[in-house]
């Protein structure tokens, strides 16, 4: 049986997205900050009219911020009722993986960085993120979904 991922590079980090999970893949674009401090946000785009909270991965790993580029794109990433998006510093492919080649990481890594598999993808690992825990990290950072779409309409994102 196989799965399908979307990879990404982050930094020197591989990671990957089940591709079920992936509503678009989108040119990045100007990110308007939140007030405040939202250490787990890097702010809002406006997706087709809609303000999508942008979850900052960087952080996550412990990297450091650094300007939009070129080369950087929006994942956007979707579940019922809720929907944010990831930027990706390069290299967005579509893989096909036997799910023989997906396996379970350390707690540690799962609980630092949304991590809930390795996979292993021409000789190179890369880390399966966890969308549930990503977007629970969206809910709980300072504000719920609810503030940050207020906070948008007030903003006039």
């Amino acid at each position: 049986m196989t799965e399908e991922l979307l990879v990404f590079r982050l930094d020197d980090r591989c990671c990957g997205l089940r591709i079920a999970h992936v509503r678009e893949v989108l040119r990045a674009v100007a990110i308007s900050p939140l007030p405040g401090e939202h250490p787990e946000l890097e702010g809002l785009v406006n997706v087709r009219g809609e303000a999508v909270p942008v979850l900052d991965l960087r952080t996550r790993f412990g990297l450091p911020r650094r300007p939009i580029a070129l080369t950087d794109c929006l994942i956007v990433l979707s579940q019922p009722g809720r929907l944010a998006a990831v930027r990706a510093d390069a290299g967005v492919d579509l893989h096909r993986v036997e799910s023989a080649d997906i396996g379970p990481v350390d707690p540690s890594i799962r609980q630092f960085s949304g991590v809930c598999e390795a996979a292993r993808i021409d000789e190179q690992v890369v880390f399966v993120l966890d969308v549930d825990h990503l977007l629970e990290g969206i809910e709980s950072a300072h504000t719920g979904y609810t503030s940050i779409s207020r906070l948008a309409e007030q903003d006039g994102t």
